[in-house]
């Protein structure tokens, strides 16, 4: 019995960036061509597999449950092929593709962006979309595959990712300077119930807020008046008034003009990471594997 196969590399890469972006002219601009191009080549691939890869409503599109199956298989025999063509090539290298990355707010500001603009210095072929969002809708677009890669505070674990930790600190007990905290001598941790507290606000990927076990552990009682769900944004609240926060160690050292931290006890334990996710299939992507050492190499600064 024979056969043949008809399906070319350039269907799949082009079934590969709509499924993305579940959009056939963003993913037509990606790629260089015209959204027709893109249009034709999926509906072949169709035809060849026997099956539907999108549900059409109107001008929208929604990729199926075999339209995911086959999109995590061929990330996976892309990222290999690239992963051959590299230990082949006797010159270096270049990296090329467009990629989504989510990311929190705070990490694609200050570390993601400065991170890329230097990779793509070397890599001018490589295109990136940064997305600003909270852990739990980062980890979840992850897994769908919405993003390439999730770039995240203490990213909740799932079987399907896999979770490359870049840094590693602590939860710091904040607020401005000049704040009547710093003025007394008594204990400074025995004082917070005293003073506002502005909280992270409870979302998906973020389940210790108002409830840190610190809070019951040292007997404060936070007297919650703001709620925040962006580091940068809490700063600025702390700068303007006489709250107090838990906020990352890191946040802490990026804004010492502004904020300081209090005292706290030897056993006091607030722990947290920042890590890159992706999943599973995907670990020998080599860009991801070079933006993780990248952005190893800059937190470690």
């Amino acid at each position: 019995m024979s056969y043949t196969i008809d399906m070319t590399l350039d269907q799949l890469r082009y079934f590969l960036e709509v499924s993305k972006f579940e959009h056939l002219g963003k993913a037509s601009k990606v790629l260089h061509i015209s959204p027709s191009a893109v249009s034709l080549a999926i509906s072949s691939l169709e035809d060849e597999l026997g099956c539907r890869l999108f549900d059409r409503e109107g001008k929208g599109i929604q990729i199926t449950g075999k339209g995911r199956q086959l999109r995590t298989q061929l990330e996976g025999l892309f990222d290999q092929i690239e992963v051959i063509r590299n230990s082949l090539m006797e010159k270096e290298t270049k990296i090329t593709g467009t990629y989504r990355i989510a990311a929190s707010p705070f990490l694609d500001t200050h570390i993601l962006a400065p991170v890329f603009a230097e990779i793509q210095k070397k890599y001018p072929l490589l295109s990136l979309e940064i997305v600003s969002v909270a852990t739990g809708h980062a980890v979840s677009g992850v897994l769908s595959g919405i993003f390439d890669g999730g770039f995240c505070f203490s990213p909740l674990r799932h079987p399907d990712l896999r979770s490359k930790e870049l840094y590693r600190g602590n939860l710091q007990v904040v607020a401005r300077k000049g704040h009547p905290l710093f003025k007394t001598s008594s204990d400074q941790v025995k004082s917070l119930s005293g003073f506002p507290a502005a909280i992270h606000k409870a979302s998906t990927g973020v389940d210790l807020c108002e409830d840190h076990p610190m809070f019951e552990k040292f007997g404060i009682e936070p007297r919650t008046q703001i709620l925040w769900d962006s580091d940068d944004v809490a700063v600025n609240l702390l700068r303007c008034s006489d709250a107090w926060s838990l906020l990352p160690d890191l946040v802490v050292e990026f804004n010492r003009k502004w904020i300081q931290s209090i005292d706290l006890p030897k056993n006091w334990s607030s722990p947290y990471e920042i890590a890159l996710v992706m999943r599973s299939h995907r670990e020998n992507n080599p860009f991801l594997g070079l933006l993780e050492n990248e952005l190893k190499n800059f937190l470690a600064k």
